[in-house]
């Protein structure tokens, strides 16, 4: 999921024209102005976060350039691995329905 945070606490109707001049696609949260600075250390804009699977910001960036996308890219592609097997990890054996109403785990 992205989510892009309004740094600048600016009015909705501010922020929804931004958003739709520039065809922005991900939801955007308003009011991060101070929240960002003072619980996130954000300097300047755009600060990218990512989240691990357990919650945790695992990289953060700031700035953006265009020749720095694919660097950037690549971050994301092995978060979301990671992730991917982390799932992968707490997926449950299967239940085996064929002979007891009741649920039971295989082994």
């Amino acid at each position: 999921m992205v989510l892009a945070v309004n740094g600048y606490n600016e009015s909705r109707e501010k922020v929804a024209k931004f958003v739709k001049n520039k065809q922005l696609s991900q939801k955007m949260l308003l009011q991060g102005g101070g929240v960002g600075r003072r619980l996130y250390g954000v300097q300047g804009f755009p600060t990218s976060f990512l989240v691990d699977a357990s919650g945790r910001v695992s990289d953060r960036s700031v700035g953006f350039a265009p020749f720095l996308a694919k660097k950037e890219e690549a971050k994301i592609e092995k978060a979301l691995a990671a992730h991917e097997k982390a799932l992968a990890a707490q997926a449950l054996e299967p239940v085996d329905r064929s002979l007891d109403p009741k649920p039971t785990r295989t082994k």
